[in-house]
């Protein structure tokens, strides 16, 4: 599997800086670029990965979340130019709205692609992901309703692209219970996560593209090396996200017990 990058937002709007590290800079995503052709790495995706045509060592994929219509100014016209690819993952709750979610925790608001842009992607040679129906963690969803949210989402983007969807990207990078089940059932090829201890082609591991990324960087995450380095920290990093979360849950499990009295 080549090295697969994960990136957001790619704006210069000052209106933006409350995403934090999920929008990047244009200076810093030509930076991007820039390393890919100065370092003669291929740009590729899924597609290719089920046709065959790439090579693990000079491919990298580009993978871009939630589809903010921004992207369509400056970050796809930029890969176009260049004879590059990527992936684009829709939450397809929010098609031609914003970005709620973001919006519920006091971000800033930016609009999302149409279906007609989501059309002109494919059209132009990207390719189009499932990000689940709403923009949820997955994980803390019964089975049935993690795998009808993916269900949702693959069925309405099929229906705009006239074209098999491949792969899902899960929101926040949650993985489902029984994940590798629902991904089978419903024809996914690859599924995407981010940080994640136990890796397999239903819940693939990406590296985080931002603005404090560097050339050196950059080689680090996209060699093997880097890899194996992950296997390590995943299993630290989720933990540590766990630990809180379970706690907070449980607190306000039992604060609810006690309303109720």
């Amino acid at each position: 599997m080549p090295p697969i990058a994960m990136l957001h937002h790619v704006s210069d709007d000052v209106a933006l800086n409350g995403l934090g590290r999920w929008c990047v800079s244009h200076e810093k995503y030509l930076q991007l670029l820039n390393f890919i052709e100065e370092n003669d790495y291929r740009t590729v995706t899924f597609e290719d990965l089920v046709e065959g045509g790439y090579s693990r060592s000079k491919s990298v994929i580009l993978t871009f979340d939630d589809c903010p219509k921004e992207l369509l100014s400056f970050a796809v016209p930029e890969l176009l130019r260049r004879n590059m690819k990527a992936v684009f993952y829709m939450p397809t709750a929010y098609i031609g709205g914003y970005n709620e979610w973001d919006v519920q925790e006091a971000r800033p608001k930016t609009d999302l692609m149409s279906e007609d842009d989501i059309r002109g992607l494919v059209a132009s040679g990207m390719e189009i992901g499932s990000h689940a129906h709403k923009h949820i963690e997955l994980e803390y969803e019964t089975e049935d309703d993690a795998y009808r949210a993916l269900y949702t989402s693959k069925k309405i983007l099929e229906e705009i692209i006239d074209k098999k969807i491949l792969t899902v990207a899960y929101p926040y990078g949650s993985v489902p219970k029984n994940h590798i089940n629902i991904a089978k059932r419903l024809g996914f090829v690859y599924g995407l996560s981010v940080y994640n201890p136990i890796v397999s082609k239903y819940s693939i591991r990406r590296w985080i593209f931002d603005n404090d990324d560097t050339a050196a960087t950059m080689r680090e995450k996209m060699s093997v090396f880097y890899s194996m380095q992950r296997w390590w920290y995943d299993k630290w990093f989720v933990w540590s996200k766990q630990v809180p979360r379970y706690m907070y849950r449980k607190y306000s499990g039992l604060k609810s017990i006690a309303r109720k009295k």
